[in-house]
């Protein structure tokens, strides 16, 4: 008879362990540095922590007498099995109980416990070598996922809320302050039509999405509800496609850490943490006030007086509303990025204004500097989208 102990039982029989292994590291100072890592769970924290701290641990390394390595203690379940799987294989990862008791013990000894606030909002890790890497087994199986579905396919993740439902279930906690980055699969389907129209697949990612992707085209897979998605599959496809379309979520980091380009639509955290080979069409907050949608600077400034925190404030209550991007934009999105990837893509001598005065508001507006709490914003924005509201620039 199988007997289930409770959370309490197995950290006091992992006590021990967790003990031994503390005083292991404090023996072992003289000879190697290692800290442990309180881990944040959530999908694409872990990932964009793991590879940044990883990255900072190879160039000390390379510098320092004393060899650094870190323990990583997940803070909650675990997100992806698969990615653990993988992440064991390349570092020191604790999970469970275990790494509870690890956290617990290591925040009383400063010594062996590290972590840095800006690992899960910087993408400086972008010439790391991707920590996931596939068997020829799990290639074979990818390749052959794709085998009747298209070699040459875009990936589509659209946040909605049934995001916020899955953070309950699994974190106990209410995801409130994320709710205005959702958006409606609908107002895509005539984006994902063009991506086909274009020689495109186009595969709706999404472990957890609110409804069924219904649309009649051979060519649009809704992987995310039609029994086929896997937590290996979910990184495949992240890695091979030929760019990827997300509305800014965790998931992001896995076309990132594989260097695949990268569309963003309907942003709504503009400061969030964005790399270089991304594309952006954000979401519009309209004044009633200024009976027009803000500026850049004005939406920075938004954002840097903590009123876009949605726990806190309502941007109703300030005379704000959050549109969404029509079916029309997204196409328009959709467009210039398949183009740039084609290298088909011409612009236009005003739009090459537009993005140097861009780039020159976010190089120098002083709350997206690197600081503890915030930090360089390295997307580009779609031409299209400048072209379209000129007066976001003024």
């Amino acid at each position: 008879m199988r007997i289930k102990l409770s959370r309490v039982a197995i950290k006091v029989l992992l006590t021990p362990a967790a003990v031994i292994t503390v005083f292991l590291i404090i023996l072992l100072r003289p000879l190697v540095k290692i800290r442990i890592y309180p881990l944040d769970s959530r999908f694409g924290h872990m990932i964009s922590m793991v590879h940044a701290n990883e990255l900072r641990n190879r160039k000390l390394n390379a510098t320092g007498k004393r060899r650094e390595k870190t323990l990583y203690c997940l803070k909650g379940p675990s997100p992806n099995k698969f990615l653990v799987k993988k992440y064991r294989r390349k570092i020191l990862l604790a999970t469970g109980s275990f790494a509870w008791l690890l956290n617990f013990a290591a925040k009383r000894l400063s010594m062996i416990i590290f972590y840095n606030p800006k690992d899960n909002v910087l993408l400086f890790y972008e010439d790391l070598q991707p920590l996931i890497q596939f068997s020829p087994s799990e290639l074979s199986i990818g390749s052959k996922f794709l085998e009747n579905r298209g070699q040459s396919f875009v990936c589509l993740n659209v946040r909605d809320k049934s995001y916020n439902e899955n953070f309950v279930h699994n974190f106990g906690q209410l995801a409130k302050n994320w709710s205005m980055r959702d958006s409606d699969i609908e107002t895509y389907k005539n984006a994902m039509s063009l991506l086909t129209e274009k020689g495109y697949s186009v595969f709706r990612m999404g472990a957890q999405v609110e409804k069924r992707l219904e649309i009649d085209n051979p060519k649009i897979f809704d992987y995310a509800t039609d029994g086929t998605r896997t937590e290996f599959l979910d990184f495949y496809l992240g890695s091979t496609c030929k760019f990827a379309i997300s509305t800014a979520s965790g998931w992001d980091e896995v076309p990132t850490v594989f260097r695949r380009p990268l569309l963003l639509v309907n942003v709504f955290d503009l400061p969030m943490r964005f790399g270089l080979n991304c594309l952006m069409f954000p979401k519009l907050f309209v004044s009633h006030e200024k009976g027009d949608y803000l500026s850049l600077t004005e939406t920075l400034d938004l954002h840097a007086s903590g009123k876009t925190n949605q726990v806190k404030f309502k941007l109703s209550d300030f005379g704000i509303i959050v549109r969404d991007l029509s079916s029309d934009e997204l196409v328009d999105a959709v467009t210039e990025m398949a183009q740039r990837i084609e290298g088909t893509f011409v612009e236009t001598p005003e739009q090459k204004e537009m993005q140097a005065k861009a780039k020159q508001i976010l190089s120098t507006h002083p709350k997206l500097q690197p600081s503890p709490n915030h930090y360089p914003l390295r997307a580009q924005f779609a031409s299209c989208f400048l072209s379209r509201y000129p007066n976001f620039l003024k």
